[in-house]
C-alpha cells in the first residue's frame, strides 16, 4: 500500500468510524461483533481503495456503509449458522435486455432521482444496484465484496434495474400529471 492510500485509509477510518460501528452494531448482537465487522471492512475496503477517489463524498459513505452493513450481515449468518441465498432458491435467472435507466439520465438532478429510487428498494437489491451502477463494479467483483454467488449478483441486479425502472416510470408519470 503507497503512503498516500495509507493516508487515504487513516483519514476513512477517522471520519467514517462512528457512522461503521453504528452500522454494524444495528445489525450485530453485541460490540466485539461489530468491532469485528468493522475490522473486515477496513480490510476489504484497503483492498479496493483505489475506487475511492473523494473521501468526504456521499457515494464514499454509501460505499461504507454498504461494505459494513453486508460484511455485519455475512457475521451474523456465520453466528447463527443460517443458510445463504434462500431467498433467491425460487427463481430462475432472469434475462435482462434493457437498459438500465442510470444509463438514460445524466443530469445531476436525476442523478439524486435515481439514488433515492435505488435506496428505496429492498438492501438485497439495492446493494447490489449501487456498487454496480454508483461505484462501477463488475458483478465478479460485487460478487466477492457481498459475499454472495456470482449468479445470485447477476439475478439480483437484473430484479434491480427492473424494479428501478418501474419506480422511474411511475415517477414520471406522477411529474407528467401535475403537469396537466
Amino acid at each position: 500500500m503507497l503512503k498516500t492510500d495509507f493516508d487515504k485509509v487513516s483519514d476513512i477510518y477517522k471520519k467514517y468510524y462512528s457512522t461503521m460501528i453504528s452500522t454494524a452494531a444495528s445489525i450485530l448482537p453485541n460490540k466485539q461483533s461489530a468491532e469485528d465487522a468493522v475490522s473486515e471492512s477496513i480490510l476489504k475496503l484497503i483492498k479496493n481503495i483505489d475506487k475511492i477517489t473523494d473521501i468526504s463524498s456521499y457515494k464514499t459513505r454509501g460505499y461504507i456503509v454498504i461494505i459494513v452493513k453486508n460484511t455485519s450481515l455475512n457475521l451474523l449468518k456465520k453466528q447463527k449458522h443460517l443458510s445463504e441465498n434462500h431467498e433467491d432458491c425460487l427463481e430462475d435467472e432472469i434475462m435482462d435486455n434493457e437498459a438500465s435507466p442510470l444509463d438514460n439520465f445524466i443530469s445531476e438532478e436525476n442523478y439524486h432521482t435515481i439514488i433515492k429510487a435505488i435506496r428505496s428498494l429492498p438492501d438485497s437489491m439495492s446493494n447490489v444496484l449501487y456498487l454496480s451502477t454508483v461505484n462501477g463494479f463488475d458483478n465478479k467483483k460485487i460478487a466477492k465484496l457481498l459475499n454472495l454467488d456470482y449468479n445470485v449478483v447477476k439475478m439480483r441486479l437484473s430484479r434491480a434495474k427492473k424494479a428501478i425502472k418501474q419506480i422511474l416510470d411511475e415517477m414520471d408519470g406522477a411529474v407528467r400529471e401535475k403537469q396537466k
